[in-house]
């Protein structure tokens, strides 16, 4: 779920090669309102294809590179360079291992924005906490310019998790935003997980 000023935004994220294009109704008859493209650089042209689809249909389209510790660099510009063509909301910078350290991510958000925020794409993070540096590597990513940053309750996630949202909330020192909710949230319903 992405939280915009006083409104909440309905977010789902699809699988490139796994999603059915036929499941997507209009986006003015659909609660959600973005749908995120999670795939490999591998598979950039099918992720453009999916994601004009779902535009075509009235929602907002974001795109997850994953396991981009995997790819070629050369691979990785070629992706970057179709997606800025492809005009999408925003392109993620994902650390899908969590084992990025912060030199990585200053050296990647910095290629990311270089290519995307000419043609008007945000570029956002998604850290995994495998190293326990998604906090870190998110703050990382704020300082290089990203404007998109991932982070889950108790940094709840896949494998060792997500960059913790109650500590990326309390870092923005941003009066509109309240971290008591969370810490709520986390006492009532994870502590005693």
């Amino acid at each position: 779920v992405a939280f915009e000023s006083d409104t909440t935004k309905v977010s789902i994220m699809c699988d490139v090669g796994r999603t059915d294009y036929n499941a997507f109704l209009p986006a003015a008859e659909s609660i959600v309102s973005m749908v995120r493209v999670a795939t490999y650089v591998k598979d950039i042209d099918k992720a453009i294809h999916l994601g004009n689809h779902v535009r075509d249909l009235g929602y907002e389209v974001s795109v997850n590179i994953m396991a981009v510790s995997h790819a070629l660099e050369p691979d990785l510009d070629e992706a970057l360079a179709q997606l800025a063509k492809a005009k999408f909301l925003v392109v993620y910078l994902v650390d899908s291992f969590g084992y990025f350290y912060s030199e990585q991510i200053q050296y990647l958000a910095k290629k990311y924005l270089e290519v995307l925020r000419p043609a008007g794409i945000e570029v956002g993070v998604h850290m995994h906490n495998n190293l326990q540096l998604g906090f870190a590597n998110t703050v990382e990513g704020i300082i290089q310019g990203v404007n998109y940053l991932d982070a889950t309750i108790y940094g709840m996630g896949r494998a060792a998790g997500n960059c913790p949202l109650e500590l990326l909330v309390d870092f923005l020192k941003n009066p509109k935003y309240d971290v008591r909710p969370i810490f709520d949230l986390i006492q009532r319903y994870f502590i005693d997980m």
